[in-house]
């Protein structure tokens, strides 16, 4: 059988890698001049930055986490998390929501103060149920931390709209914090958030996309860059189809 693959992210470059493995005779369509989607990775005066945003391996499903770690065989290490958020000029603890304190006083009293208003308006049954990950945010978070981080945050890292993202990938990706951890948080009580990526799997050369171009490397002759998928014809009671595309092959 022979699949196209549309887009040579991380999860295109995934789902080839697994499917060329098994037997199947794949081809990968990316539309930019390079692989990696979001995980990109490039370097610059000796120091490697990730385009995308805050990219880590680590996951609840030992299964997945063991395929993400053996992908690169030697080239990871185990990585304690320091990050800050860069705010207003201030460097912010990371997770947001555990580093109130950091904020300028103003943003400060946004942020608790929305979260309490928020937290109110949900125990009198004022708030209908988030029905997409915007919504949720401000269903958890308040109109505070929405807006000062999360919502900005993730359209950034996710290149997508918040309304247009479904709810089913968030529980357990993004715990709720619990309420006497914001309280703390805001008054400078030391807290830890998102405890469970504390500790992460790293490449230890390449950035992020060191991952990519290991699971890339079973299909790298299979892969045509700068194709832009102009359509999708089904084809008949047999299954198949034909995709319409121009670009160019390795």
């Amino acid at each position: 059988m022979k699949i196209a693959v549309l887009g040579g992210g991380l999860t295109g470059i995934a789902l080839a890698n697994t499917l060329t493995l098994r037997g199947h005779d794949v081809t990968v369509l990316e539309k930019e001049a390079n692989t990696g989607g979001l995980c990109r990775s490039e370097t610059k005066d000796g120091f490697t930055f990730d385009i995308g945003g805050s990219h880590i391996i680590f996951s609840r499903d030992k299964e997945v986490n063991d395929f993400l770690c053996d992908v690169l065989t030697e080239n990871k290490d185990k990585r304690k998390r320091n990050t800050k958020i860069f705010f207003k000029g201030a460097h912010v603890k990371y997770p947001f929501e555990n580093g109130l304190h950091d904020l300028p006083p103003e943003d400060r009293f946004f942020c608790i103060n929305e979260f309490v208003k928020n937290l109110i308006a949900l125990e009198k049954g004022e708030l209908k149920k988030p029905e997409n990950f915007r919504e949720w945010i401000y269903y958890t978070f308040g109109r505070g931390i929405a807006e000062s981080y999360m919502v900005p945050y993730n359209e950034k890292i996710w290149n997508y709209k918040t309304e247009d993202m479904s709810l089913h990938w968030v529980d357990g990706r993004i715990p709720r914090p619990p309420v006497e951890d914001i309280i703390k948080s805001a008054i400078g009580i030391e807290t830890e958030g998102y405890t469970h990526q504390s500790v992460f799997t790293y490449p230890i050369h390449g950035g992020i996309e060191a991952m990519v171009n290991a699971l890339k490397e079973p299909v790298k002759d299979k892969i045509i860059t700068d194709c832009e998928v102009t359509g999708v014809v089904r084809g008949g009671n047999e299954g198949g189809g034909k995709v319409g595309h121009g670009g160019n092959a390795g």
